[in-house]
């Protein structure tokens, strides 16, 4: 699915077959949208993730919409078994210390 190339992205057409899919609201399908951009750019790497973790602020930040917008859309996607996601601190790897800022992991299901 990830080809690493930054000037598209890929789509899975899976998710418009699924039968939730077309109810959804606007902004829960722009949430998955950048949810795939997102992980296109965050997961991988060196240490091989299936999940990335973003706070729900930047998120918000990089929809345009408001946080509250953004746990709504994500509970849409959460109920269409879309993504997994929860509650995680990420460990700063100079330090191996923990942050105290609480970020959401993101694991997209298709």
């Amino acid at each position: 699915m990830k080809y690493r190339n930054e000037y598209f992205l890929q789509f899975p057409r899976t998710v418009f077959k699924d039968p939730h899919f077309n109810s959804m609201s606007i902004n829960a399908k722009w949430l998955f949208a950048c949810l795939l951009e997102l992980e296109h750019r965050f997961t991988g790497g060196k240490n091989k993730q299936d999940f990335f973790f973003q706070s729900n602020k930047d998120i918000a930040e990089f929809m345009g919409v408001s946080e509250r917008t953004v746990q709504k859309a994500k509970g849409e996607l959460k109920k269409a078994e879309l993504i997994k996601t929860w509650q995680m601190h990420w460990r700063d790897p100079e330090t191996r210390r923990l942050s105290e800022k609480h970020v959401s992991a993101y694991r997209l299901s298709m």
